[in-house]
This record gives C-alpha cells, structure tokens and sequence, in this order.
C-alpha cells in the first residue's frame, strides 16, 4: 500500500506534534516563515481558525469521504486565495493536480511576479496522494500539514532526505496513461 510505504519513508514526520496554536514562531511570523501549505479540509480549516493562513491549501470538501459542514467550507473558501479547480480520482495523481501544485508552490514563492499570491486548489474527486506532490516539488524547509485520520495531524518540514523518498514512491506507482505520468511532470525523467 502506498499509504503505508509512504509513512515508513517520510521519517522526518513527528508523531505528536504541537497544536497549531502553538507552532513554532516562524509559523506565525509573516516576515520570514516558511512557505506553509495544507493538505485536507480539517487541517486548513484548524490553520484559518488558528490565525494562520496558509500559502497553498489543497481541498476537496470532504472529510472521510463526507461533505464537510458549511462552517468549514465557509472558512477554507477565504477571500485571500486565488482558486485553481482540477479534477483527480481517489488514488491518483493526475497531470493536472501536479501542474496546478507546481504551478502553486511558485505563485507562493513569488518566483513569478515578484509578489506572493496564496493558492486554494479545489479538487473534484480526492487529494489522498496529493502530499506526494507537494514534498516532491516543494522547496526544502517548507512546511507541509496534512490530517491523520484518529491521530491528528501531520506535520512536515520538506528536506533532500524526504524528497528522496517521495521520489521512490512515486517510481513505484502504476502509470495509468503516459499523459498523466506524475514522475515525468515531476522530475523531466
């Protein structure tokens, strides 16, 4: 299984991790904290309720294959992101998640205009592997949060190490059709 090749790869995970309003300083420090970027409706609705906004949240209204409440919808629907809307299935990565992530991770940066612009990217269909992506493509010391169904969640700082593993990962997953190939909009490979 994926899922749980991935938590025995990512080592850098901490099992019990802070509550975020009680994250690390650079966390809420708007100067000089990294990028931070959200996988899950639960997670990015407890970072907005917390203060803290994140730079790319990736979203698909549900929670446990359920449609999250209005409240969270609400709140995760901010007026201070620009919208993405792609479609990928449960268990998939798609071409168009990857490119829109890509795509995120340097709107988040600045790298483009020189001006910082935070991504919400909706998915019809499910962002269960979207964090693979994310460390994949990320740059080193950001910040990834993603939920972990009965735990809590999961907190992340994107390091070679980890980015190393996703690579292994992700050369292990089955290409459905060369088009949506992850690895190769990934990596050029």
């Amino acid at each position: 299984l994926v899922s749980e090749r991935l938590s025995n790869l990512l080592a850098d995970v901490t099992n019990h991790p802070p509550p975020l309003s009680n994250a690390p300083d650079t966390l809420s420090s708007t100067k000089s904290r990294p990028l931070v970027v959200t996988v899950g409706d639960i997670i990015t609705y407890t970072s907005i309720r917390e203060g803290m906004l994140p730079d790319v949240c990736i979203l698909d209204a549900h929670s446990w294959r359920k449609r999250v409440s209005n409240e969270i919808f609400n709140v995760n629907m901010h007026p201070l992101f620009m919208q993405v809307d792609v479609v990928n299935p449960p268990a998939s990565l798609t071409r168009e998640l990857v490119l829109a992530i890509k795509e995120a991770l340097v709107r988040a940066a600045g790298e483009k205009q020189n001006i910082q612009i935070k991504t919400r990217i909706f998915i019809k269909g499910e962002e269960d592997l979207a964090v693979l992506p994310v460390v994949a493509l990320a740059p080193e010391g950001t910040v990834v949060l993603y939920g972990q169904p009965d735990e809590g969640y999961v907190y992340l700082n994107v390091n070679a190490l980890m980015k190393k593993n996703i690579r292994e990962v992700l050369s292990s997953m089955e290409v459905l059709t060369p088009e949506e190939d992850a690895w190769r909009i990934m990596y050029g490979d």
